[in-house]
């Protein structure tokens, strides 16, 4: 099948570097002046998770199935933000993002929500996190990325236990983390772990360089295991997205740490 022609539909360049938006006839990707999609979404439905991190990324959904309240810490296209605000009805979704340039991408191109479910503020995360904690999150997803790699925010020894304080009870912390970079992805393992009393979980994925890490605020003993495959199933149902494969490489990555936290 002949490869659909691609056309540049936005390019801009802010401090940080370059934005663009690529169309290839059916999906519409975010890129920061290379080669890695930051963020892709079907023409014909925004609300699909189109890259496999992004789907990753919602087994957070497996901890916290019903989350009221979300924490978006990096915007991108808004591939998260839409399909949460699609599928979660009665949550608030609040998304930080440092780029000016990325917030009126995902605006323009991207079908960002616009209604007083959606918030965006433009700014740094860190400097979000650091504020005086007003409310708890049920979910907290990290996607801060640069074109090279994880934004150096996460490298700040306050971070993780900035996103900790900002969970409430039962919250679920979700990381996109870049694992062809061994040494800095284990020294964020590491953080998160000192954070969240080594309650994290790794989720590698197989097609791409990225590892998602959980950060949990309370164990799961044995006996709610079978709720979490119950909870795979029932999602896998709900999203088309294969959570019953995520529980299952989640068990095999995580064997040691999960006779703690699921027996």
């Amino acid at each position: 099948m002949e490869a659909l022609p691609h056309r540049t539909l936005h390019r801009a360049k802010d401090d940080s570097g370059i934005v663009e938006v690529i169309e290839d006839g059916v999906t519409r990707t975010l890129y920061f002046g290379s080669r890695a999609k930051q963020s892709s979404m079907l023409l014909g439905n925004p609300q699909v998770l189109v890259l496999s991190y992004t789907q990753a990324m919602t087994a957070t959904l497996l901890f916290h199935p019903a989350p009221r309240k979300i924490l978006l810490l990096g915007l991108g296209g808004g591939s998260l933000a839409c399909f949460l605000h699609h599928h979660f009805p009665d949550s608030q979704i609040l998304a930080v993002e440092q780029r000016a340039a990325v917030v009126e991408a995902a605006r323009g191109f991207f079908a960002l929500p616009a209604d007083e479910r959606m918030r965006v503020i433009t700014g740094s995360a860190l400097d979000y996190l650091a504020r005086p904690v007003t409310e708890g999150f049920d979910l907290i997803l990290v996607d801060i990325f640069s074109a090279t790699g994880m934004d150096g925010e996460l490298e700040e020894s306050d971070f993780f236990p900035r996103c900790r304080a900002r969970l409430a009870p039962g919250g679920v912390l979700g990381v996109n983390l870049w694992s062809t970079r061994p040494n800095v992805c284990r020294q964020h393992l590491k953080a998160m772990c000192r954070s969240f009393d080594d309650q994290v979980l790794e989720l590698p994925l197989g097609d791409c360089g990225n590892l998602i890490a959980l950060g949990l605020t309370r164990a799961f003993p044995v006996k709610q295991l079978g709720t979490l495959k119950k909870a795979a199933e029932d999602l896998f149902q709900r999203f088309g997205i294969d959570y019953p494969a995520h529980l299952d490489r989640l068990r095999r990555r995580n064997r040691f740490r999960l006779r703690f936290l699921l027996g």
